[in-house]
């Protein structure tokens, strides 16, 4: 950051200068990796802090779709080449557990991870025991980096098809002097799967051999519908994976938006649906609905139709689409409090501070992306606005949402088809009554249970209604 210069410019003043600060302490950075692993990485969930292995505990394990295990080593201070061995140990040691041992350091400590968390390491040794290999990438993280480190990561890299990334942060004064600005440089994405392919294979032996594995089960046809789709919309990407076909955004190659893998019954299918907020702010959300984020298909035409459908709401110009009027404010959230006369009440959740939504996995992922903080401004569908506040947690399902345990409710939370409902804790700023919901001709409108709101018009009369401070 030496030769960076970064100022605070207030309109009508002379640029204010920022200065450079300190890190606090590693467990200070480790607190707040583990509250948001997005620092890290885009859709990266913690499974564990301290996590022991040997003598010594790696700092903290984490989880992204489709499935890779991510090893991070935390240190506030200059990464050095002793922390690449470090790490590498831990690596070899989690690589030669066997399944049910790997499967008990990932889940004894459920009390730390997310509801969303526990689904995805569910999927992921799940994939593990339909012998995918166990797919796992190393992130070091530290203040700076001695460029002997550097050097021998990239030549780990790129020579040895190691999985690892270099994520180091940088700190600089508030200009209101109220706490710092966290600046993150990390190093080119890793492939994990790409890796472990081996060198010396093309993109074209690569596929012929994903053609090969879903040929098996005699579902190659299946998979040759699905390129044609991703071939006829220029925003998309097929990735061939060692057993399995990853759809990525045509931007960003590395990152998961849809994940198909043969099975004896059908075809996998998973959708990422953090990859499609970051990429595809403009997609049109409606034809979403009720879409399955995951399943397996039995059928052709099921497979190509649940695909054709989330080409067609991200669009074939989708990434000429994002103008300046749409871009995300970074705070505000939209919630669809879906509720009826034998379902949710929007009393009880002003009473018992929670928004919440639930049965089945389309409906509670999307909740499940409210990290926590966020300004969410809550409709009740054909209504209008009833509430503005801040999320004090993450998405829990009922019988761990200890907000309500034992207190009487007005609606009703169960679901006939068993699938739970999702609570997520809020601290309510103001709300009204379902009455008095505040509705005009225009204002943004979703059946996603949450998503980011982008329509300016919605923003600036929300703001308004509500009373949200000007610095808030």
């Amino acid at each position: 950051m030496d030769d960076i210069g970064i100022w605070h410019v207030v309109k009508g003043n002379q640029p204010l200068r920022l200065r450079k600060s300190v890190l606090p302490n590693e467990k200070q950075l480790e607190d707040w990796i583990e509250s948001d692993p997005t620092l890290i990485a885009p859709g990266l969930r913690a499974v564990r802090r301290q996590v022991p292995l040997g003598r010594k505990a790696l700092d903290l394990l984490g989880v992204e779709e489709p499935g890779t295990w991510v090893l991070c080593e935390l240190k506030k201070m200059t990464l050095e080449r002793e922390v690449f061995a470090q790490a590498l140990d831990y690596f070899a040691r989690m690589r030669e557990l066997n399944i049910d041992d790997f499967r008990k350091l990932v889940t004894e400590s459920q009390g730390f991870q997310s509801g969303a968390c526990r689904d995805l390491i569910e999927r992921a040794l799940e994939r593990e025991e339909e012998d995918h290999e166990r797919a796992m990438r190393i992130v070091l993280v530290g203040v700076d980096v001695k460029e002997e480190l550097d050097r021998m990561v990239n030549v780990m890299v790129r020579d040895f098809k190691v999985p690892i990334q270099i994520c180091t942060f940088s700190a600089i004064k508030s200009p209101m002097d109220d706490g710092l600005i966290l600046m993150r440089d990390i190093s080119e994405d890793v492939d994990v799967d790409e890796i472990s392919q081996g060198q010396g294979t093309t993109y074209d032996q690569r596929m012929e051999s994903v053609t090969n594995n879903f040929k098996s089960n005699g579902t190659d046809v299946w998979l040759q519908k699905v390129l044609n789709i991703v071939a006829s919309n220029q925003n998309l990407h097929a990735a061939p994976r060692k057993l399995s076909l990853m759809i990525a955004p045509e931007r960003h190659h590395g990152r998961y938006l849809i994940y198909l893998t043969p099975r004896k019954s059908g075809v996998y299918a998973s959708f990422g649906y953090e990859a499609l907020q970051e990429f595809f702010p403009s997609a049109d959300l409606d034809l979403l609905a009720g879409l399955p984020g995951d399943a397996i298909f039995d059928s052709e035409q099921a497979l190509v139709d649940w695909v054709q459908t989330i080409s067609n709401a991200i669009g074939i110009n989708a990434s000429n689409s994002n103008t300046d009027e749409k871009i995300w404010n970074g705070k505000d959230w939209y919630f669809s409090f879906g509720q009826g006369p034998d379902g949710r009440n929007w009393d009880d959740a002003v009473e018992h501070g929670f928004v919440s939504a639930g049965g089945g996995d389309w409906y509670s992922r999307t909740l499940k992306s409210l990290p926590v903080g966020a300004n969410i401004f809550v409709r009740i569908p054909k209504k209008g606005y009833v509430g503005w506040g801040i999320t004090t947690g993450e998405a829990m399902p009922q019988n761990e949402f200890s907000f309500v345990e034992g207190k009487p409710l007005r609606g009703d939370y169960e679901h006939g088809n068993s699938e739970p409902e999702y609570f997520v804790p809020v601290s309510w700023k103001k709300t009204v009554p379902e009455s008095k919901a505040f509705d005009e001709t225009g204002l943004f409108a979703n059946e996603n249970s949450a998503c980011r709101l982008r329509d300016p018009k919605t923003v600036e009369k929300l703001h308004s209604y509500f009373g949200v401070p000007a610095n808030y």
